[in-house]
């Protein structure tokens, strides 16, 4: 036979942990709710009434608000305050009004409003509030105001206006806000933007159609971020191109190693002995270290200590006497 220990633990009621008060009031079933939303499932139905929920979304408590409550006045309620989504309002109480309110909250809810109670103001909101709810808008709706807002949010909803409105100050305008736009605008104003967009960032080539990635466009991109090189179609990509990016861009010979010569190290050491930096050690030779520390003897710190004492047991042969020979000697000694 059970004990009467273990019928007081088979029919124990747990009391909730997050504060429900164990004597409930309609003043205490409020507090609690708003103090912690789940306690609304310990609260007694008799406390679930119009006005308790009406208090909480007032309070701002998000709470899933039974059907049977909902009315138009509820609804406009809850839709100010961000708590329900237009999709959410039953039929009966889709009024101008609380459609309004809707799209100002969510311009995409512009998709569920009734034909009868779409208007300019209504439209207008909505693309306020979503620059994306353009889409939604029939072109004969569609306003300047409309427009620039919806392009200003985002470059690429130029997708959405009406042909006759789209103007190269409209293109300048989606495509600053964001290059990707780029795909969106007339062919007649793209090529003007293509060496704007990649100059500001190398990697906006991707959204360059491939007919216009050229040769300079290319270039321009690549030097401005060498990841752009990745968008770079095959046939402007050849050694003669990247060959030319490593010159202008020294820094970049360490992303494009397929491409390294023993010609173009010693065209970059010559222009630069500082570019001796991005040459790998396994690369460099003695004659382009040494005509290296002999120009600028600080960059000896970038030079292979193999190298460095190649230079020394091969001085003699590299440059005999003078002053700059014993120089150079003393400073090879001191830096091993």
């Amino acid at each position: 036979m059970s004990s009467k220990q273990d019928l007081v633990d088979i029919f124990r009621v747990d009391i909730p942990d997050v504060g429900f008060p164990q004597i409930q009031t309609y003043e205490t079933c409020i507090s609690a709710v708003i103090q912690e939303t789940q306690n609304i499932q310990h609260v007694l139905p008799v406390y679930k009434t119009y006005e308790f929920y009406t208090e909480i979304i007032i309070a701002g408590i998000l709470v899933e608000i039974p059907s049977q409550f909902l009315d138009s006045d509820m609804c406009l309620l809850a839709i100010c305050r961000n708590m329900l989504a237009l999709q959410g309002v039953p039929k009966q109480c889709l009024t101008y009004n609380i459609c309004l309110e809707a799209v100002k909250k969510r311009g995409m809810d512009l998709f569920y409003v009734p034909l009868e109670h779409r208007s300019q103001e209504l439209y207008l909101e909505a693309v306020k509030c979503a620059g994306l709810a353009l889409q939604l808008v029939p072109h004969e709706h569609q306003t300047p105001e409309m427009i620039i807002s919806a392009v200003q949010q985002n470059g690429v909803n130029i997708s959405y206006v009406r042909p006759d409105y789209i103007t190269f100050k409209l293109c300048q305008e989606a495509v600053n806000q964001k290059f990707e736009a780029i795909i969106h605008i007339p062919e007649k104003y793209k090529t003007y933007f293509h060496l704007l967009g990649v100059r500001k960032d190398g990697r906006n080539l991707r959204f360059i159609d491939s007919n216009y990635r050229t040769y300079n466009i290319c270039l321009e991109a690549v030097l401005q971020d060498v990841k752009a090189g990745a968008y770079v179609p095959i046939q402007v990509g050849t050694s003669k191109f990247y060959n030319e990016v490593i010159r202008q861009n020294p820094s970049s010979l360490w992303w494009f190693w397929q491409y390294h010569t023993p010609d173009l190290y010693s065209d970059l050491v010559q222009m630069n002995p500082k570019n001796l930096e991005f040459i790998a050690r396994n690369d460099q030779t003695l004659k382009m270290c040494f005509e290296a520390v002999q120009k600028d003897p600080s960059v000896i710190k970038f030079v292979s200590p193999y190298v460095i004492q190649e230079m020394l047991s091969n001085h003699n042969k590299l440059k005999p006497g003078g002053s700059d020979y014993i120089d150079s000697k003393n400073h090879f000694e001191k830096m091993i």
